[in-house]
């Protein structure tokens, strides 16, 4: 999972660079040939843009919605795996006679296996 590590600003500048590059080249031709009055013939009506706006919005407020929902269904299936770990450790603990004296050890062991499943499945 990604919820404990941190990035740093310069690995997060280092991943984007050639978009930045390139994104701040687009912007500045294009301000080029508005300055100089090449796109002075090119004109877009407002409807259409209107529209793409509409349907981009939309777009995106139902994949938030659905990512949303993707992360909360995970979460729920997070919790359920870690009360099952905490069960099957606790159902170990009572299972296993006291009186063995390899109790400690396999208890021991089992629970050390559940963490590691866990963790596993974190990362």
């Amino acid at each position: 999972m990604l919820l404990n590590k941190r990035i740093s600003i310069l690995d997060f500048i280092k991943t984007i660079k050639v978009d930045i590059v390139l994104i701040s080249s687009y912007a500045v031709v294009v301000g080029i040939f508005d300055q100089y009055g090449f796109l002075d013939k090119i004109s877009v009506p407002i409807g259409v843009t209107a529209v793409f706006g509409t349907a981009v919005a939309l777009l995106l407020g139902f994949r938030t919605n659905q990512s949303y929902e993707r992360w909360w269904e995970a979460r729920i299936i997070w919790g359920a795996i870690v009360n099952d770990s905490r069960t099957l450790v606790r159902q170990c603990v009572s299972f296993f006679e006291r009186s063995n004296d390899s109790y400690e050890a396999l208890v021991g062991e089992m629970a050390n296996r559940q963490i590691i499943w866990c963790y596993a499945l974190g990362e």
